[in-house]
């Protein structure tokens, strides 16, 4: 169990990584490589776009469902690499890069579905900036890229209460669940101003490392 990522979220943690363990037990996948469950969960966002993209609402309620799923798989890959010492630098590129492209390409199909494809693009182009800077800017200050982990943060006073509200609404599996409440509820702002919010929170954190540095 200490093999599969903790803390990245209450439904990572509480829920996907108990799946993932009985996934392992049950299934080994000692002789599956682990980039080929990155592709496999890449392909399963394909399928969640095409799903919402039919723009049929029990289609689309469907294909946002399932996308909440991509986490569990994403959880897999990682665990299977460490069971089996199958880690390596192009791996954990090559998973970072899926998980930006799949959440992208779920953008983009909640742009086709609510007919806001503009406002998705602008979006877009904020969030691959946002991406981009803040990249340039762990690689300046050789900043190694270390995902916070929720029941690190102490919850004493206030303002911690506030950090970790924030950061657990930031969390892979928060995303997925905005996502999908914003097409059940048929509220295309939910997402877009929750997307926002999130890629403006992390420019500020990357202005405000820039800022400590100097």
């Amino acid at each position: 169990m200490n093999k599969i990522t903790e803390g990245t979220g209450l439904i990572d943690h509480y829920i996907f990584r108990k799946m993932v363990y009985f996934i392992l037990k049950v299934f080994k996948f000692k002789n599956i490589h682990p980039n080929y469950i990155v592709l496999f969960n890449f392909v399963f966002a394909v399928f969640c776009f095409l799903l919402i993209i039919s723009k049929y609402y029990i289609y689309a309620i469907m294909g946002s469902f399932l996308f909440i799923f991509f986490d569990m798989f994403d959880l897999l890959d990682g665990a299977v690499a460490r069971v089996y010492n199958k880690t390596s630098k192009f791996g954990a590129f090559f998973d970072g890069l899926m998980d930006v492209v799949s959440e992208i390409l779920i953008l983009l199909a909640v742009g086709f579905y609510f007919n806001f494809v503009f406002e998705v693009l602008l979006l877009l182009l904020f969030v691959l900036f946002v991406i981009y800077f803040s990249m340039r800017v762990k690689d300046i200050y050789q900043i190694k890229e270390r995902q916070l982990n929720i029941f690190d943060v102490k919850k004493n006073t206030f303002i911690d209460k506030i950090k970790y509200l924030i950061i657990l609404c930031t969390r892979n599996d928060s995303r997925k669940i905005i996502l999908c409440l914003g097409i059940v509820l048929g509220n295309f702002y939910l997402i877009f101003v929750y997307w926002g919010g999130l890629y403006v929170l992390a420019l500020l954190n990357s202005i405000s490392v820039i800022l400590k540095e100097k």
